[in-house]
């Protein structure tokens, strides 16, 4: 007779396991496991069940928000890919877990950062409102320095090519992750500046310096956020017009147009002659023109 604890549910091969097969509160069991190796185990076979139906999984939701503080973080890795195949699927089967991702998103890994805005992505879209409480922690995470994982090594005494090209490579492996969680995070805080904006406001000091980030995706982000925050809020926002009139001058399309649309909100005619600038250049994209143009015209006649 087999067994039906937790400790042998590593004889089940997440490669060949389907759902209708496995017996979910054998997995439970073993995500709950004190086990390392267990542990981990059930966490793949989650994953690998998510893959086949993500349905399947819908009962370890409570559990597998349980593991988010897992010292492992091939477990904690696990178990944000199954809910993110859940999420992706559908998105209000982990709205219970909204809360925590936050967090997750700020965790020190970046492969952990990358899988927790895998979850977080189809959540926001669907159900922003579940983040409203969470803008200080969303905007935290964009904020934090990219760090960089060969930091404090000691370089090798005899580097090779080979070597070189596998430290550059787990460098920019870690910046993407990284750079991915940042790019989630501001776009989240998009979508609630959107529904709530009262629940943003009191961050505008915060998403003005973002309109000086290296990354142009959280620039867009954070200009579309003041945007909408412009829209709702046009009275308390009178500090953001300069900052918002030098991000006509960025490098990025989608930045400028969204501070043109911010600056437009405003109503503040201190930006006419740089939205004419911006409206004037033939170099510029002729959607992006075109606004400038509407937008200057719309702030002269007020």
């Amino acid at each position: 007779m087999p067994a039906t604890g937790a400790d042998d549910i590593r004889d089940i091969d997440p490669e060949t396991a389907t759902p209708g097969e496995v017996d979910i509160e054998r997995v439970e069991a073993g995500l709950r496991s004190d086990d390392n190796l267990v542990r981990t185990h059930a966490a793949q076979l989650t994953t690998a069940l998510a893959a086949e139906d993500p349905h399947s999984i819908e009962p370890l939701v409570p559990t597998l928000s349980g593991l988010f503080d897992d010292d492992r973080a091939v477990v904690l890795k696990e178990v944000l890919f199954a809910l993110s195949l859940l999420a992706d699927d559908e998105p209000e089967a982990v709205v219970d877990v909204a809360g925590d991702l936050p967090a997750v998103l700020n965790h020190d890994l970046p492969i952990v950062n990358s899988a927790a805005a895998r979850v977080l992505r189809p959540l926001a879209a669907e159900r922003p409102d579940v983040f409203t409480d969470h803008v200080d922690q969303l905007v935290a995470v964009v904020e934090r320095p990219v760090s960089d994982p060969m930091e404090g090594l000691e370089p090798s005494p005899n580097p090779d090519a080979v070597r070189t090209e596998t430290v550059e490579n787990i460098r920019g492996q870690s910046r993407r992750r990284q750079l991915a969680a940042h790019v989630v995070a501001a776009h989240v805080v998009v979508e609630v500046a959107d529904i709530e904006p009262a629940s943003v406001s009191s961050h505008s000091n915060r998403l003005l310096a973002l309109l000086d980030d290296d990354n142009p995706a959280v620039r867009a982000a954070a200009a579309g956020t003041l945007a909408a925050l412009a829209e709702h809020q046009p009275t308390e926002l009178n500090e953001v017009v300069p900052p918002l009139i030098d991000a006509l001058d960025d490098v990025d399309e989608t930045v400028r147009a969204r501070a043109v649309a911010a600056l437009g909100h405003l109503g503040d005619d201190a930006a006419v002659d740089s939205l004419r600038e911006v409206a004037g250049n033939e170099d510029a994209d002729a959607d992006l023109r075109d606004l400038a143009a509407e937008t200057a015209d719309f702030l002269d006649s007020q």
